[in-house]
């Protein structure tokens, strides 16, 4: 049969084992001793935190980092931290059996820390998570708790902790804590399936309702697709009829425009060809002017070169005399480094003798330490047999003597103890009276303190309430402070928005972007009478701004000049300096009276007329006529439409402007399409700039308002955390007050308890006097026989330890001399080994100042070698400069010929250029006469096509159709369409889908979505309804598992401990007891002892040890019924005398068959029972070392280290 065991536990840099350390354990009893502060107890906590202890405290820490070694003074702090512990299976059931060797039978538990904090947790070597070794230790019964890991304070704890901590230490011992970590899994599990599931079932609540009312409406919206497909059937014949009509007349027009064109074309193939001459006589000329300018870069390079080689030639001759003087300079260092070679070469024949005299030296010494050292350890064997003989001896005539001395002891004590019984029940009675008034004073006070509590109390709820109204307010307080700094961001945001935008536009603005330079470079120019352009003297509001910038276009950018004598300097300006073309308008123009330009509009109503322009635009009173002179025959109506309706009505003197910025003229020509937006044309920029300027200045006033605000509200929170502050440290003070109160309060009546318990305790002492005086007399008469018998083995004894000291003393002197001659053999093996170092490090330097000059010398050869290439490079470079410099002097005289070349055919061809410039103006002339009636008929094409392209992209972008399809389409021809019809068919479905309301046309898609997410819902709360009974029935089937493992544990445990309890106190009686025998699930556990010769008691009323052997008993009635693979104890054997050890070795003794013990401990008694000894050192300050001690008997021990 096999078990468990401890097999090894190797520590690296865990506390003050620095170096890796590895303790081997065999099965049985190990005990760990050493010194106090050694690291004993660090063994311990390794032990312990490789097992899983998560709290820095109980391993003796303030935090994790703790655990790391951190340093000393011989040497630095780590990084991280290891341990690893070894689990292996032993064969047989007795401590001395060996270890299996089965190598997959080993378990490996290994866990490392870094100084960042983070950690890693192994099992055999893989990488595994925490909870991974907390299932396989509940599994295999192990673990950082009571019956694996104990110490002093734990078996003290064991006996004192409340009936509550008792039972879990039961439960321990029963194997019922992983049952009990199951059922707190299933509980979080439980809860969270139950949050789940309501919070599935409002979701599902949700999106049913959700479901019911997208089917309405999917039903609603299928009506209205099929409505829908027949309306666009019949738009699209109406559509592509009048796409037809528009097509005809579209041809007809374009032969027209095609004759003309070809006239045009003519003439333009003719000034293109003059163009084209011109261009080619220009790049011609720009080629020459290239040729030119290369020339004289040419010319200008050669003087550059020619300077640059002169120089070149001044450094040449500078640095061939450089190079003679270093010459001159290395030639000196040569002979100096020849000297100082000679000279070492001396010094190290010298070093090389000196070396070997050492060595000779050395070797003598050495073999002469050798003989000495080898006799003193024979000598030194014999001497430490005979101190260890002597020693032994010595202890058992100690032991003699202290049995001797205690049993005297113990008759002077029993002649004092009866002397003293009487004296003692005396004393006992007046006790009894002075303790029972103590407890009358004791009522009084107690009754005073309940009334200062309940003083106290008051006065706490009177703050505490006080103190939320307080939080109420500054909650408040910081509410409304929030939201006005978001008010305050959200202001600066709008300001930060509009000052860019208006940055924007003051930039677009100041840049004249959209004007030309032309107009703009005149008008600051202050020269010509020029006065501003239109665009500065017009005003209007934003609904007609497309409208007039659309009448007006270019005519926006015309300057408005004094006279026609400005204008005429103006354009000579402007042509003189190619400064391009622009509209001129007299301060006076000729314009029409009032009475004509109105006459057109009289009698006409309708609601599409908006009226004329001039009255919709403000200006100043002296541009009056230039106003009247470009909008005096331009109506504003509201769409294109109306504007057409008008023009069939008889307005065709007038120019018809839509407030979308569509133009008829007054022919019928129509200019539209897609336009600006509202405030990018030139008037719009101008009104967006005057509006963001107000805006900014009102933001800007709201934000300094809101910062006044602000502060306001930061003044009334602070002071409302200060009234909260000093409400808090009043309430402080009175909370201190009350607890000081209620601590002596519950002192008092501790107090009153331990002096009604002392009170009893008296009188069963009383009672117990008499029967202990005659029990003292029979202990007598029995000592002295002891005492006699003890006094003749004590003569034997130290004649035994005479002889033994006499032989020990003769082994010491001769040590002695043999010590010291060792010691002055190693002084001289010290000098020798020294002076030979010596030698050699002197050796070594003169050979590494040999090489050195050597290499120098090679070095300067080198160099030499390098001067004279460089002279000779020096002087060939010389002579090619100055050959060069004569090469460049003539190539310059020819550069200065092929300039004057240049320049002459440049003025050839400059004079033809002229004469074909006058050819192309006559031909310029001709086309501009002919290209109004292209125009003409040009813009009545672009009217119908623009007609055609609506139609088009109507149906593109209404009825998804491609070009492809409406190709085909026009190919068919249409007959027979009664439009008037299909308009009343299509105004009839269309009555009928407003009958349906409103529709929702993704409905139909939501629903299935819906649906879909419905039916998935449905799933989960059948998933979770399973889910939550499966997690009850897992539960309830813990729970009873938990029940009746405790239970038949209890009861085994119980019978279990009053033997072992009888066996370690010799008699007695000792038992458990539940506090809550009808709830076994929740009950607390009591011990209830009676230690031989004593009353069933209070536990709190036994001595230290009492309490450590009842604990002990409790521990190894667990280790019988169930044995745990080890148990570690720190000092638990402490608080016990030798007799108490004695029964307590036994039975770890025996226990040890099933279970390994790891045992910490000072006394000899403890270590005598141990198969395996080991000594924990620290030789070196902070650093922990291991001496194991391998016993095979009790009087044999081999030290390993």
């Amino acid at each position: 049969m096999t078990r468990l065991y401890l097999r090894s536990l190797e520590l690296t840099g865990f506390k003050s084992f620095v170096e890796t350390t590895r303790l081997l354990f065999k099965p049985g009893i190990n005990a760990l001793v050493g010194p106090n502060g050694c690291g004993k107890s660090n063994i311990a906590d390794a032990i312990r935190w490789v097992l899983g202890e998560q709290s820095p405290r109980s391993l003796r820490g303030k935090k994790m980092e703790d655990l790391i070694f951190a340093g000393s003074q011989k040497r630095k702090g780590l990084g991280m931290t290891q341990v690893a512990l070894t689990l292996a299976h032993v064969e047989g059931t007795n401590h001395g059996s060996a270890p299996s060797e089965n190598g997959g039978e080993e378990i490996v538990f290994t866990r490392r820390l870094f100084r960042t904090g983070e950690s890693e947790y192994l099992i055999n070597k893989t990488p595994c998570r925490l909870k991974d070794i907390t299932d396989l230790l509940l599994d295999l019964r192990i673990g950082a708790n009571a019956l694996s890991l104990l110490s002093q304070e734990h078996i003290i704890d064991l006996i004192t902790s409340k009936p509550e901590q008792k039972r879990h230490f039961i439960e321990e011992a029963a194997g019922v804590i992983k049952y009990k970590l199951r059922k707190k899994e299933a509980l979080e599990k439980l809860e969270h399936a139950q949050q789940n599931l309501v919070r599935i079932k409002d979701i599902f609540l949700e999106v049913q309702k959700q479901r019911n009312y997208l089917g309405r409406q999917a039903k609603k919206a299928q009506e209205y697709k099929k409505i829908r497909q027949e309306i666009r059937g019949r738009e699209l014949t109406l559509l592509f009829h009048e796409l037809g009509e528009d097509q005809k007349e579209l041809d007809i027009k374009g032969k027209e425009y095609q004759e003309l064109k070809g006239e045009e074309l003519r003439l333009e193939t003719q000034k293109s060809s003059y163009e084209a001459q011109q261009e080619s006589l220009s790049l011609a000329i720009v080629e020459e002017e290239k040729e030119q300018q290369k020339a004289r870069d040419v010319l200008l390079n050669l003087d550059l070169e020619i300077n640059r080689t002169e120089n070149r030639i001044e450094l040449l001759r500078r640095k061939l005399q450089d190079l003679r003087v270093a010459e001159e300079k290395l030639s000196q260092e040569q002979d100096g480094l020849s000297q100082k070679a000679n000279a070492l070469e001396k010094e190290l024949d010298l070093a090389n003798n000196q070396e070997k005299e050492c060595n000779t030296n050395l070797d003598e010494e050495r073999v002469f330490l050798e003989e000495k050292e080898r006799q003193f350890n024979v000598l030194n064997n014999k001497y430490c047999h005979s101190r260890d003989s002597l020693e032994e001896e010595k202890a058992e005539l100690v032991e003699l003597l202290s049995q001797t001395s205690q049993l005297k002891n113990q008759l002077v004590s029993l002649d004092t103890r009866i002397e003293g019984l009487t004296r003692r029940e005396a004393r006992l009675n007046k006790e009894r009276t002075q303790w029972q008034g103590k407890l009358e004073e004791m009522g009084q006070q107690l009754e005073q303190a309940y009334r200062i509590q309940d003083q106290l109390q008051i006065s706490l709820e009177t703050l505490k309430a006080r103190k939320g109204s307080l939080k109420e307010d500054l909650d408040l307080t910081q509410v409304h402070l929030e939201d006005k700094r978001k008010e305050i961001e959200t202001r600066k945001g709008d300001l930060s928005s509009k000052l860019a935008r208006l940055e924007s536009l003051e930039t677009l603005q100041n840049s004249q972007e959209g004007s030309e330079e032309g107009p703009r470079s005149l008008i600051n120019s202050n020269h010509y009478g020029l006065r501003c352009l239109i665009v500065d003297i017009l005003q209007t509001s934003p609904e007609y701004e497309k409208a007039i910038e659309a009448a007006l276009e270019k005519k926006l950018l015309a300057i408005i000049a004094q006279d026609h004598n400005s204008i005429l300097e103006a354009i000579s300006h402007l042509k003189n300096n190619s400064g391009g073309r622009n509209f001129f308008i007299p301060l006076q123009p000729r314009v029409l009276p009032a009475e004509q330009e109105l006459y057109a509009l009289k009698g006409l109503s309708s609601e599409q007329l908006i009226g004329p322009a001039l009255e919709k635009v403000e200006y100043g009173a002296e541009y009056y006529s230039v106003v009247k002179y470009l909008l005096g025959d331009v109506v504003l109506v509201k769409d294109l439409e109306g504007a057409l309706s008008l023009w069939q009505q008889g307005i065709t003197d007038k120019t018809l402007v839509t407030l979308e910025g569509e133009v008829l003229d007054p022919h019928g020509g129509i200019v539209g399409g897609d336009s600006l937006a509202q405030d990018q044309g030139l008037l719009g920029r101008r009104r967006k700039i005057q509006e963001l300027n107000k805006a900014k200045q009102s933001l800007a006033e709201d934000i300094e308002k809101g910062c006044r605000d602000e502060e306001e509200l930061k003044k009334q929170l602070l002071s409302i955390q200060e009234e909260l502050e000093a409400v808090d440290g009043e309430s402080r003070d009175s909370q201190k007050t009350f607890f000081n109160a209620q601590g002596r309060l519950k002192a008092l009546e501790e107090t009153r308890e331990k002096d009604r318990e002392y009170l009893e305790a008296l009188g069963y002492e009383a009672q117990e006097v008499e029967k202990e005086r005659q029990e003292l007399q029979r202990e007598q008469a029995s000592l002295q026989r002891q005492i006699e018998s003890l006094h003749r083995l004590k003569q034997g004894k130290e004649e035994k330890i005479q002889e033994v000291k006499e032989e020990s003393s003769l082994y010491e002197s001769e040590l002695e001399e043999i010590q010291e001659e060792v010691i002055s053999s190693r002084v001289r093996v010290s000098a020798a080994q020294e002076k030979k170092e010596a030698a050699k490090n002197y050796l070594q330097r003169i050979k590494q100042d040999y090489d050195d000059i050597t290499a120098r010398t090679r070095q300067q050869k080198a160099a030499e070698i390098q001067i004279q290439g460089e002279k000779n490079e020096t002087k060939k470079s010389l002579q090619q400069t100055e050959e060069n410099l004569q090469a460049l002097l003539i190539t310059r005289d020819n550069a200065q010929k092929r300039i004057s070349d240049i320049e002459e055919v440049l003025r050839e061809k400059r004079e033809e250029l002229k004469d074909i410039e006058k050819a192309e103006k006559v031909c310029k002339d001709h086309l501009a006469q002919l290209t109004p009636t292209i125009q003409q008929i040009s813009l009545a094409c672009s009217q119908l096509q623009w007609q055609i392209n609506q139609v088009k992209n109507k149906l593109q972008k209404d009825y998804n159709l491609t070009e492809e399809e409406i190709g085909r389409e026009m190919q068919r021809p249409l007959s027979g369409i009664d439009k008037a019809k299909e308009q009343n068919k299509i105004a009839e479905l269309t009555e009928q889908i407003t009958k349906l309301g409103e529709i929702n046309i993704t409905a139909i898609e939501e629903y299935e979505k819906v649906q879909e997410r419905y039916k998935f819902l449905q799933e989960q709360q059948e998933d979770l309804h399973k889910s939550i009974a499966s997690l009850h029935q897992a539960i309830n089937k813990i729970n009873r598992s938990i029940e009746k493992d405790f239970f038949n544990t209890f009861n085994a445990l119980n019978n279990q401990f009053g033997q072992t309890f009888k066996r370690l106190f010799q008699g007695g009686e000792a038992r458990l007891s539940l506090t809550q025998e009808d709830d076994l699930m929740e009950s607390g556990v009591d011990l209830i002892v009676q230690p031989p010769g004593k009353k069933l008691q209070n536990i709190a009323l036994l001595s230290a040890g009492e309490k450590a052997l009842s604990a002990l008993a409790l521990l190894f009635s667990v280790f019988m019924l169930k044995p745990t693979p080890f148990c570690l104890m720190d000092e638990v054997d402490a608080p016990l005398d030798d007799a108490n050890l004695e029964r307590f070795s036994q039975l770890l003794q025996e226990l040890s068959t099933q279970t390994q013990f790891i045992i910490i401990t000072h006394n000899k008694r403890t270590m005598a029972w141990a198969n395996a000894l080991y000594g924990v050192t620290m030789e070196e300050e902070g650093v922990s070392k291991i001496i194991s001690v391998s016993l095979k008997d009790p009087q044999e021990a081999t030290v390993q280290l």
